[in-house]
């Protein structure tokens, strides 16, 4: 049963089928992870010839291995209403293999026939793949390669995006298991608020020390 206030927030198909004509970058709708539309960009992106070869299948076929279950997950809490991340950085698989890094935008939508999920993608792996050049520079700068005796991450809003060999010894997790982590998870209770005030301060780039 539909709500008053359920039936005021409805979008009308026509109305729907304008948002998505009118899209230029790449985009897809789904229930849950199944894909119901596609449009060319997208299907462009993923190095696929035509949308319909993406029609009916789980979406979470075309995301990387190790961000599959924090994907899915948001889609489905998000469905159930729950307070998820609008924006968030994910990296998706083309058909030949290839890794796209995307920036995506989703939000639930309120059809006539039931909820549906709109997702909006930009490619920034050149952007992501600049960045990480960049602090392979300072890190290597500073003599702190992936063979250094310190253990070594790079995290985001997001989450880890890197950790060095030194990492998963220390640990004990898999490079599989630690991506899925967040940084709650490898601080012990105690110091938890402040290494998350630290990176808070960091990204808007207070001053802070450079060590704690």
């Amino acid at each position: 049963m539909t709500s008053q206030d359920d039936s005021d927030n409805i979008i009308t198909d026509d109305v729907f089928r304008q948002i998505v004509f009118n899209a230029v970058g790449p985009l897809a709708i789904s229930r849950g992870t199944r894909i119901i539309y596609v449009n060319q960009a997208l299907a462009d992106l993923l190095e696929v010839e035509s949308p319909d070869e993406l029609i009916g299948i789980d979406s979470t076929k075309w995301i990387h291995l190790n961000d599959r279950e924090r994907v899915a997950l948001y889609a489905k809490e998000r469905t159930e209403g729950k307070d998820v991340p609008i924006d968030y950085i994910f990296r998706l698989l083309s058909k030949t293999g290839k890794e796209i890094i995307v920036e995506a935008r989703t939000e639930v939508i309120q059809l006539e026939d039931g909820p549906v999920i709109l997702g909006g993608y930009r490619e920034i792996t050149a952007r992501i793949q600049a960045e990480m050049q960049l602090l392979e520079s300072e890190i290597r700068y500073r003599s702190l390669l992936s063979g250094s005796r310190d253990a070594i991450v790079v995290i985001t809003r997001d989450g880890f995006v890197y950790a060095n060999a030194q990492t998963f010894r220390m640990t004990g997790y898999s490079e599989q298991e630690f991506y899925e982590l967040s940084i709650n998870d490898v601080v012990v209770p105690e110091y938890v608020d402040f290494v998350n005030s630290y990176i808070l301060s960091r990204q808007k780039g207070e001053p802070v020390a450079d060590l704690y």
